[in-house]
């Protein structure tokens, strides 16, 4: 058989190993370079065409489009990196009523459980076949990395054939759920704890600096000998925490009752104070489980906090 008498949808091939990438941040660019860098087409667009210049001068097999409209058109599959859920709806508002017909729209725009459910029914006044939220849990530098994880949520029977595409990014997490919302408030639960280890180191270090035993190049060392070990420990906290929430049982005879975890904030919450240093969430905290003690939770552990927060 001659090769010219095989059925051959040139087109249809090409946008099955293609995706349109819309948003240039740190972000966006490097899942787009996560996409290029394992051999598929990428079409990108970014409001300021400097940074999709910029990305197709790096990338052989990456194109830049002059509208959003164009970009997804040139793809069956469709991700979204905006800033937010404000700028999304923006865009999404001002694209042709068929442009998402036949495709996957992939949000990795950041936004509230609720913004992102308006989001979802944007895209079905856009004609998009499924609308799916995504959640990096990553920095941009750690795309691409097998033990990056990124959660989505939506439509299973959209999820399924898009997700060998996305394991480019990491490790594809579906998380069961139909509802898009859920990939944001889980990102929602998992950055807060987080960014709230980042508050108190960041609180520590600069204690650290205000005080005598400061010089310089002592950061580093300081973190690795004092600040990462009691982390790595967290398991062995956080966890017995999580079985008494389970349980309902606030109280433990081995553990520290939330009278005792008071007196030490409020000493640490001082100490700063002496040397003009801002806590950053700890008077509150300390606030927060007064509060608790009040309400007579003062012989629970910390976890009674869950239910006066």
């Amino acid at each position: 058989m001659s090769r010219s008498s095989v059925p051959h949808d040139t087109h249809r091939e090409r946008q099955l190993h293609s995706v349109s990438v819309l948003g240039l941040g740190y972000m966006g660019t490097a899942i787009a370079k996560a996409f290029a860098r394992k051999g598929h087409q990428v079409s990108v667009w970014n409001r300021s065409s400097g940074k999709a210049s910029a990305l197709t001068a790096l990338e052989h097999n990456v194109n830049a489009y002059e509208t959003a409209g164009a970009c997804i058109q040139a793809s069956q599959l469709v991700i979204t990196v905006i800033t937010d859920s404000r700028a999304f709806k923006a865009i999404v508002e001002s694209l042709d009523p068929t442009v998402g017909s036949g495709k996957t729209l992939v949000n990795f725009s950041t936004g509230t459980p609720s913004e992102v459910l308006k989001s979802s029914e944007l895209t079905k006044d856009k004609s998009f076949d499924a609308f799916i939220q995504g959640a990096m849990l990553a920095y941009p530098a750690q795309v691409g990395l097998p033990e990056t994880n990124a959660l989505y949520s939506g439509p299973v029977e959209y999820f399924e054939p898009i997700k060998e595409s996305l394991e480019v990014l990491g490790k594809a997490v579906y998380l069961d759920d139909e509802d898009p919302t859920r990939a944001a408030l889980q990102e929602a639960m998992i950055d807060t704890a987080y960014y709230t280890v980042c508050a108190g180191y960041l609180s520590a270090m600069a204690l650290l600096k205000r005080s005598g035993l400061w010089k310089p190049g002592l950061a580093e060392p300081f973190t690795r000998e004092w600040i990462v070990p009691i982390l790595q420990l967290s398991e062995h906290y956080l966890v017995p925490i999580a079985q008494q929430m389970d349980s309902g049982k606030y109280k433990d005879e081995n553990g520290c009752r939330l009278s005792n975890h008071l007196s030490s904030l409020r000493t640490f919450v001082r100490t700063y104070e002496e040397f003009n240093v801002e806590s950053i969430g700890l008077t509150s905290f300390a606030d927060s489980i007064e509060k608790r003690i009040s309400q007579g939770g003062g012989d629970e552990e910390l976890s009674g906090m869950v239910d006066s927060l």
